[in-house]
């Protein structure tokens, strides 16, 4: 596996609103799209920064962390390697374009690949 760049940062929080407030006028970030409970942050590079609040089903991380994403060209590939390598690793989740799957880190964190 070869990461080619961090694709994805997302975080779950209690403080939702002042987040996404925070990323936009403090930190610059254009205009987000939202639906209830989620905003989602494409930076100029086609990275994207998402914040969800609590109850939100997506995300799959744990409350109160930030998760970053590793793009990577072959997530499924990234994913065995990451198994063989004894890491806990959910499954690879299918987007319109894109996939991704979270796993432990030795740190005991939880990360993501991601990638077409």
């Amino acid at each position: 596996m070869e990461v080619r760049g961090f694709a994805w940062l997302g975080t779950r929080t209690e403080r939702f609103d002042a987040m996404v407030a925070f990323a936009q006028d403090v930190l610059g970030m254009p205009a987000p799209q939202r639906v209830p409970g989620m905003a989602v942050f494409t930076l100029p590079d086609g990275s994207t920064f998402e914040v969800f609040a609590p109850k939100h089903p997506g995300g799959g991380h744990p409350q109160g962390t930030v998760v970053a994403g590793f793009r990577v060209d072959d997530p499924a590939s990234a994913r065995e390697e990451l198994i063989a390598a004894g890491c806990d690793v959910g499954e690879l989740q299918q987007g319109e374009t894109m996939q991704w799957a979270y796993f432990q880190a030795p740190d005991g964190g939880w990360y993501e690949i991601y990638g077409p």
